[in-house]
């Protein structure tokens, strides 16, 4: 079935063509989800294995190495089986709504621009700042091109700060972010008052 993501026309069965050419991966179904402003729709895979659990981390490796970025799923979601109707196709209801959480291998913020950072990025994201790695890709755990925007804005109010819109596809996680900031000297002033600042900019 073919949907549009990111501006771009996919062909879903060649995505999971790819994800079925991977270890284990018993069977796969993408299908293009409505976000939580129903304005934008993200890919979800869902998928099940031969045996146990499978990395998410190197199911993306595998399938960067097969495919362009904007065809790659920003959630994976592992299930016992995929509830299929008699016409051969997902049963969309009987799917769960995929539910962000920490990824293997998490890395926290370990410093005040790491902290806002994180602060920021679960605002914009609507998610929890717990859940959110400083290696996560912004395009892989829920954002896209009007929230990168506002991500932006964000970080303009907080850091005093102009980043272009090409850094953030660039520089997509926290990490990379804030080696940005760093570059232009920014130091945290003591006293200064992190969650007020932070609360007078949540939309």
């Amino acid at each position: 079935f073919q949907v549009k993501n990111r501006g771009y026309r996919i062909e879903t069965v060649e995505i999971e063509n790819f994800l079925l050419g991977y270890k284990n991966i018993k069977d796969a179904v993408v299908v293009a989800l409505d976000d939580e402003t129903n304005r934008e729709k993200f890919l979800c895979a869902y998928f099940v294995s031969y045996v146990g659990e499978v990395s998410i981390k190197e199911l993306r490796e595998h399938l960067g190495k097969n495919m362009p970025q904007y065809m790659i799923p920003q959630t994976f979601v592992q299930l016992e089986y995929i509830p299929w109707n008699p016409n051969g196709k997902a049963d969309l209801k009987q799917l769960p709504r995929p539910q962000l959480k920490a990824n293997e291998g998490f890395i926290p913020p370990e410093n005040e621009i790491e902290e806002k950072m994180i602060e920021i990025w679960a605002s914009v994201l609507g998610i929890e700042k717990e859940a959110i790695s400083m290696d996560d890709n912004f395009f892989f755990i829920g954002g896209h091109s009007l929230k990168a925007t506002i991500l932006l804005t964000r970080i303009h109010q907080i850091f005093d700060i102009e980043i272009a819109l090409a850094e953030i596809f660039k520089n997509p996680t926290p990490c990379e972010l804030c080696t940005l900031i760093s570059l232009t000297k920014w130091e945290f002033k003591p006293g200064e008052s992190e969650e007020t600042e932070f609360e007078e900019i949540v939309l």
